[in-house]
């Protein structure tokens, strides 16, 4: 097994170690007024799937549970030959010329605060939702730099396990088209197939059906894992990928949350009703379900897309079910941190309220506010930008939010994506800043 005092290991021969990673620093220090990763920087998971296990989804946008599980890799003691666990940057033996892999499943549920190069600000994941991550190479101060989700950043070494391509090949996160969508598999335990596959929406010509592709910006697409990671080293934005010069950009991922849906109340009533039965979710025992008014209603008071809100909803409460949205009418896990959710996480007297807060306070008044910190991106976007950022510690919430979008918008004949819808929003659905009526009660 590798250990963690071995874990500082680069990928080709002393001869090219000055040459592999220009530049290599530590960043750590130019974080002003942040907290550098690996320091207690008191970041938390403010709303993660708040189930009592870590969930997954597939491409129907059904979301079941997996278990919490430490998902540190043994690999042969072979592995091991040739590395110098006493030098700060340790050798592949001649026969091994594998890339290596940062795994952040060490711990199993469990926080991992890193430096976000890409923001200037201390960032944070789950190893648990998001294992893999490309690495880029190890700074002078030990730190282990790498992408994932959309972001650059540093790591300290003992929060991760480096382990080599050859050794986890099969269980990495990968994109493929299949049935003409685009599909992102994403590896929770690297000892396992990714477990994780979220649709995002209608495949870019430029990818073949069938085909596995590599990439963790979600941008540019690979099929050399090896050629990835030396755009990333050398921060070319991917010239040597599959798509170069023509970036992918996941709609419903992107899309700014001050849009409108061009669903009437009703008609969302009726998308989440067929998403639902797609994805195998009684509507019956849904506190999700007729909530189509709430969410048209307060899109329409606090300028907040209620399609993309609705997304985040299905996320958080696993379609309405999760014993945080059945006990407390918490839809989107407000203030369940990952110490303790259920006993901190928010109590609603309404669903409607609760809706009504997230749209109104913690979207229009907070992440959705150029005054507020939290504000990376008016978008749900990925780690790299947008909600995501800060809002969860799944680095593919923002992804996961979009993949039930994709299928909400597919049952209504993909009227948001395609533009066959109104132009603008129903005026009759609008009501004043106050707290509207629970649309329950309402004939």
């Amino acid at each position: 097994m590798i250990k963690k005092s071995k874990l500082l290991i680069c990928m080709l021969f002393m001869s090219m170690v000055l040459t592999v990673f220009p530049g290599m620093r530590s960043y750590a220090e130019e974080a002003e007024g942040e907290t550098a990763a690996g320091e207690e920087s008191g970041l938390q998971d403010e709303n993660s799937q708040r189930l009592d296990e870590v969930t997954a989804m597939d491409e129907d946008g059904s979301i079941y549970e997996i278990g919490d599980a430490n998902g540190t890799v043994e690999e042969d003691a072979d592995s091991e030959e040739g590395m110098d666990s006493g030098s700060s940057i340790a050798m592949f033996s001649a026969r091994s010329m594998s890339p290596l892999v940062v795994n952040f499943n060490t711990k199993g549920n469990a926080v991992t605060n890193y430096y976000d190069e890409t923001n200037g600000i201390s960032g944070y994941t789950n190893g648990a939702y998001g294992a893999d991550a490309a690495y880029l190479g190890t700074t002078g101060d030990g730190k282990i730099r790498f992408m994932l989700a959309g972001v650059t950043g540093t790591v300290d070494a003992d929060e991760v396990e480096l382990v080599s391509l050859d050794t986890v090949v099969d269980n990495i996160s990968y994109y493929t088209v299949s049935g003409g969508k685009l599909v992102h598999f994403v590896s929770q335990n690297l000892n396992s197939a990714p477990a994780s596959s979220l649709n995002n929406g209608p495949a870019p010509s430029y990818l073949s059906e069938g085909t596995k592709y590599y990439s963790y910006d979600g941008t540019y697409f690979y099929t050399d894992y090896a050629v990835m990671l030396g755009d990333y080293q050398s921060g070319s934005a991917g010239a040597s990928a599959v798509n170069a010069g023509n970036p992918f950009r996941n709609y419903f991922q992107f899309l700014d949350m001050r849009s409108a849906t061009s669903y009437s109340s009703a008609q969302l009533d009726s998308i989440l009703s067929t998403a639902m039965a797609n994805a195998w979710v009684d509507a019956s025992s849904s506190k999700l379900t007729g909530t189509g008014s709430s969410f048209a209603v307060y899109q329409n008071t606090y300028n907040v897309n209620a399609l993309l809100s609705m997304g985040i909803a299905v996320n958080e409460s696993a379609w309405g079910t999760s014993w945080i949205c059945t006990e407390k009418n918490n839809l989107f896990g407000l203030n369940a941190v990952d110490t303790a959710p259920g006993q901190s996480a928010d109590a609603f007297t309404s669903v409607d309220e609760c809706i009504r807060d997230f749209m109104a306070n913690w979207m229009a008044d907070g992440y959705l506010s150029s005054s507020d910190w939290r504000n990376h991106g008016e978008y749900l976007g990925n780690k790299g930008g947008g909600i995501n950022v800060s809002y969860a510690s799944d680095p593919y919430w923002g992804e996961k939010a979009a993949a039930v979008v994709w299928n909400l918008d597919a049952a209504g004949g993909s009227q948001d994506y395609l533009g066959t819808g109104p132009t603008e929003p129903d005026q009759s659905e609008t009501v004043p800043e106050e707290p509207a009526a629970d649309p329950s009660t309402q004939e």
